[in-house]
């Protein structure tokens, strides 16, 4: 199993600044729905604040700090995954969490190396993440049940990153 965790500024700054100055301008002037539109806000940026990216057996999961928000890939027969450079702004059009129009989700939280897997029915799940090699070989020995090959490979990458020898 490989786990790591990710800060979406983005989603922290968004949620925070713009729930802060809702809840001000609610307490400040006689709308006060405002501050409860803020409240919900900046709660929702706190929440989506913190990611943790799993990718096991089962597939990938991304799961938000307190477990509210829930994104999977199954190491299904058919899925691959794939390392890829994104830019937020050119290719999700924004950073933070990005649904496209042909069944692809992002979760885009700064530009570089990311994790793409692409599911049997053209469903694509994109995460930004650091050590994305690791990550995929991981997933693909996962949907490859077949080959124990790939599952030694996998299994020794994975250890040589654990004990600090890989790259």
């Amino acid at each position: 199993m490989w786990t790591t965790t990710t800060t979406a500024w983005i989603c922290l700054l968004g949620g925070g600044i713009a729930g802060l100055v809702l809840i001000i301008l609610g307490i400040t002037t006689p709308i006060w729905g405002l501050a409860i539109a803020g409240g919900i806000l900046l709660a929702l940026g706190i929440v989506t604040g913190r990611w943790t990216v799993i990718v096991d057996h089962k597939g990938l999961t991304c799961t938000t700090l307190l477990g509210l928000g829930r994104f999977t890939a199954p190491a299904t027969p058919g899925a691959t995954a794939e390392v890829v450079t994104v830019r937020g702004l050119s290719e999700f059009l924004g950073w933070g969490i990005r649904v496209g129009g042909s069944n692809s989700i992002g979760l885009i939280f700064r530009n570089g190396e990311a994790l793409r897997v692409h599911g049997p029915k053209s469903y694509s799940l994109t995460v930004t993440t650091t050590d994305a090699t690791t990550a995929a070989a991981l997933f693909n020995a996962g949907t490859d049940a077949e080959h124990p090959r790939i599952h030694r490979l996998a299994a020794r990458l994975w250890q040589d990153r654990r004990i600090g020898r890989g790259p």
